[in-house]
């Protein structure tokens, strides 16, 4: 994952690179930080159905190939198979990697640190969903301060596992998983959602009950737009300014709509509401309570890179 509440040892790596692949997908403004990627050095080379020129803040690619990324993958493996590689250099690659992916593993844990606040700790709930859920399991974020924790420690092992808006809007995740759910019915579907992002959207709830299919919904409740508030509180203003939302009872929602709804208020509560909600016949809304001090302390994923 690159990006907001990425690794920092991924920007740094982008950024030096001496030259980026970009394989079937976009770089916008939030994968290259701001347009920061790829560097002034660094050459690129951009293979999609439909490659993009140059446009504000990112200049053309040097390669640009329009072609279906799964056969210009399979054309390049049958290529190199024909290829001889220089020991040394492989040899090398083969160490710089190993580094890049031992930082990388140590700058991406999100559970670890002493907090022990009201509430549920919001990178043992990421944690906690990578052990639990299989790796064919569909995770959809929305926007928000939340997603953070997702991006750093989430590890993806499969694709067509992950969805998430790259507009930055706000009630996308529950009418994404249940979509997801009605394409993949037989596969784990879990949304990561937060408070203002849940009051959007969460009478498509009654979709998935009417569909007979059973998402997980998995609400992150601090009472306020929490994204907003930090880039207030980033600004000077401590005291927010229409970023304080009330108390909402959405596991009560999610029983209302005709779902399941658990409140989690402890972090050894998750673990056993998640592993119900995945045997269930029915969606469920997981409302996870969090301290408002989430929104700014210094090992949150956003606040630190």
């Amino acid at each position: 994952m690159a990006g907001h509440g990425a690794p920092p040892t991924v920007r740094e790596r982008l950024r030096t690179a001496d030259a980026l692949l970009v394989i079937g997908c976009r770089l916008n403004e939030v994968t290259t930080y701001g347009y920061e990627i790829p560097a002034p050095a660094t050459r690129w080379a951009h293979v999609d159905v439909e490659p993009r020129g140059g446009r504000a803040g990112l200049r053309p690619p040097d390669l640009a190939l329009a072609v279906d990324a799964r056969a210009f993958l399979r054309a390049a493996v049958n290529r190199l198979a024909n290829g001889v590689l220089d020991a040394a250099v492989a040899d090398a690659r083969a160490e710089r990697n190993a580094r890049d992916r031992a930082a990388f593993e140590a700058a991406s844990v999100v559970d670890g640190g002493d907090w022990t606040g009201p509430g549920v700790h919001p990178g043992r709930v990421v944690a906690t969903l990578r052990r639990v859920l299989p790796d064919a399991a569909i995770l959809v974020t929305d926007a928000g301060n939340f997603a953070g924790w997702a991006a750093r420690g989430f590890r993806f092992r499969r694709p067509g596992t992950f969805l998430g808006p790259t507009s930055g809007a706000m009630g996308y995740a529950v009418p994404a998983a249940v979509a997801a759910a009605l394409i993949h019915r037989d596969r784990p579907v879990v949304a990561l959602v937060g408070d203002g992002g849940m009051a959007m959207t969460m009478a498509e709830l009654e979709t998935a009950v009417r569909e007979r299919v059973r998402p997980i919904v998995v609400v992150f409740d601090n009472e306020r737009y929490g994204m907003i508030r930090m880039h207030q509180d980033d600004r000077g203003d401590s005291t927010g300014v229409a970023t304080d939302l009330g108390p909402v009872d959405f596991a009560a929602v999610g029983r209302a709509l005709g779902g399941r709804g658990v409140r989690v208020e402890a972090d050894g509560e998750f673990e056993p509401a998640l592993r119900e909600a995945l045997a269930a016949d029915r969606p469920t809304v997981l409302h996870l309570v969090l301290d408002r001090r989430w929104v700014s302390v210094n090992d949150h994923p956003f606040a630190a890179g």
